[in-house]
């Protein structure tokens, strides 16, 4: 096996809803209502039921930001890590259960990442009888950086344990962040050596676990739910040209948006490079973030009560003036004149 071994380093534009649902039913366990877990992000209380529904990344980290202000504990992600349970992940929880060995169930996760509710791209390597994982941010986290990591890194454990009935106990664990004051939740959880202010998160697993035969495995099952794998991987689309590629990028860092050297050097290649790419396929990063600006203009207009001068300020404009001439340069009329049309 040639290592390294990667995920994806993608976010697809939508996601279940399954891990906003776990995270109101922690809050709801500590007095805190449904509304007030997903205010602000959009997602109706009665969608916390639908098993179908998809919501944005962004929508997600929303609602993180507010278990992480409505928490009366510090230490929330990693409790919301431990219901992160294989069935959380649907069929592609189901696939897992069905491989032969720890090791294929790694691969598997890894094919098919983007199915998962991680916001992580992950590498597996091989360090003597260990390997070693690291995971680098697809996005960047800033102070919500803490909570995804910890709702991470408990949740591969819990993962593990689903599918092996066996505990995991990893080797070490590094975070990418000062320790934080309640280091000794840390420790009670992952129960092995743990640093803080490390280059990457990682973790290493000790090689006997990889190979150990599963419970569960049934290779015709497998075989079955990984066909339905792929069936919602061509759902969710992955970006067959370049521009998609760094659209989905772009969206996926929130409201700051990115320098066209920041993306480049998240696709493996210089700013040159990207935009001579770009040229071939007859676009730029320039018309890029001027259609993602557009179409997030349009879905605030159309989706919310928002002023225009909010909505300005949203899409990075600043000056409501230069908002609404780009945007009857787009459409031929001004913001208002476009919502007051769908009406």
């Amino acid at each position: 096996m040639r290592f390294p071994i990667q995920s994806s380093p993608h976010l697809t534009p939508y996601r279940s809803v399954s891990g906003v649902s776990v995270l109101a039913r922690l809050l709801g366990e500590h007095g805190v209502s449904r509304e007030q877990v997903i205010d602000g992000s959009g997602i109706h209380p009665d969608d916390l039921n639908r098993s179908d529904l998809r919501i944005t990344p962004e929508q997600e980290l929303s609602v993180i930001r507010n278990v992480k202000s409505l928490s009366p504990v510090p230490d929330i992600g990693l409790f919301a890590g431990r219901l992160g349970h294989v069935g959380v992940n649907g069929k592609l929880g189901m696939a897992l259960l069905c491989c032969a060995t720890p090791f294929e169930a790694l691969k598997m996760a890894f094919r098919y990442s983007e199915l998962t509710l991680t916001f992580f791209y992950y590498e597996m390597n091989r360090r003597d009888k260990d390997y070693v994982i690291t995971l680098r941010e697809i996005i960047p986290f800033n102070d919500l950086l803490p909570f995804v990591a910890e709702r991470e890194l408990v949740s591969v454990a819990r993962m593990f344990e689903d599918i092996t009935n066996l505990s995991l106990r990893f080797k070490e664990i590094a975070f990418n962040y000062p320790k934080p004051l309640y280091e000794a939740s840390y420790r009670a959880f992952f129960r092995c050596p743990v640093r803080f202010d490390a280059p990457f998160l990682s973790f290493v697993v000790d090689g006997k676990y990889i190979d150990l035969p599963m419970p569960k495995a049934d290779p015709v099952l497998k075989d079955l739910y990984e066909n339905e794998c792929r069936e919602l991987m061509e759902c969710y689309g992955r970006p067959t040209t370049l521009y998609e590629t760094v659209r989905r990028m772009a969206q996926s860092m929130g409201d700051s948006f990115p320098g066209l050297e920041t993306l480049a050097a998240r696709l493996n290649m210089s700013s040159r490079t990207l935009r001579r790419k770009l040229t071939d396929e007859n676009t730029s990063f320039k018309q890029i973030l001027t259609d993602i600006k557009k179409t997030e203009a349009m879905t605030l207009l159309a989706q919310t009560t928002l002023s225009i001068e909010a909505i300005s300020d949203k899409t990075g404009y600043g000056d409501a003036s230069n908002f609404y001439h780009a945007f009857k340069k787009w459409t031929g009329i001004t913001p208002s004149e476009y919502r007051e049309s769908l009406k």
